[in-house]
């Protein structure tokens, strides 16, 4: 194993010992299980709420009061009158919010042996590889800034891949979650009054053999050499009104590609950096 290279012999127990994977404004925590692996999703602009102004009326003035102060040394007042005075009218900001969890239900063999995650820093993939019957099976996971979507690519050696994936979280907060298209599932929803702000994530995948298909808010894949599945999101704080249409056509144009296209299009940008 390289030094580039971090890498563990268990899943991750939470999602301070999960491996990040990111491309600026799409992020995911990968926990590398076998069975049934979850990745915690972020997108950099969904939060609780839209934009709020929390500009102080009174911070102009406040500020020349605590100017004065400062000068006669009475740091006490000065600092009483900043607190009233420069401090955001509301409380506190919008929280930061988790976009959801992706979820992949995987059919195995037996029991998972010979196990081993791991972070490859050289070329920004997670990947996780295990044995489960006569099957070696290696998933790996990246997030690509020249496509704008996360890419989880699973193969079986020995095997077929069998899986259900699906997007869920937020404790329910959420406004739709079902098929929009042809193996093509849409998770949206939005928060934080009357500018809030609005996400749709959207999730589809292709394959070397073997079929794929929708069963609810699900992605069911069966008899597959290999799967790859194309995770894309988009919120109103960057497009408007057009933030649905925009995440299905970012997983619409890497749809078009192979993964091998979309694997070097995302090692050639990172490591230019």
């Amino acid at each position: 194993m390289n030094e580039s290279m971090l890498w563990y012999n268990n899943a991750a127990e939470n999602f301070n010992s999960a491996l990040p994977v990111g491309n600026g404004r799409i992020g995911g925590m990968v926990y590398g299980r076998t069975e049934h692996e979850l990745i915690q999703l972020n997108e950099d602009s969904v939060w609780s709420g839209g934009k709020r102004n929390r500009n102080n009326p009174d911070a102009p003035e406040g500020l020349k009061e605590v100017r004065e102060l400062l000068k006669q040394e009475r740091i006490p007042e000065a600092e009483e009158i900043a607190f009233r005075k420069l401090q955001g009218v509301s409380s506190e900001s919008r929280h930061y919010m988790p976009l959801g969890n992706l979820n992949i239900d995987m059919k195995l063999d037996g029991r998972a042996k010979e196990y081993k995650r791991g972070l490859d820093l050289e070329n920004a993939a997670a990947f996780t590889e295990f044995l489960s019957g006569e099957t070696r099976y290696r998933r790996e996971v990246f997030v690509s800034e020249p496509d704008n979507v996360m890419i989880v690519h699973i193969s079986a050696e020995n095997g077929t891949v069998e899986l259900s994936a699906y997007l869920d979280g937020r404790n329910g907060y959420y406004d739709d979650n079902r098929p929009v298209k042809k193996n093509m599932i849409m998770f949206s929803g939005g928060s934080g009054g009357k500018d809030g702000l609005f996400f749709a994530a959207v999730l589809s995948a292709f394959s070397q053999g073997g079929t794929i298909c929708t069963e609810g808010g699900r992605l069911i894949v069966k008899n597959a050499e290999e799967v790859t599945l194309v995770l894309g999101v988009r919120s109103s704080y960057y497009t408007d009104e057009a933030y649905e249409e925009a995440a299905v056509m970012d997983v619409e144009y890497a749809l078009e590609c192979s993964y091998d296209e979309l694997r070097y299009r995302h090692e050639c940008d990172y490591k230019a950096l």
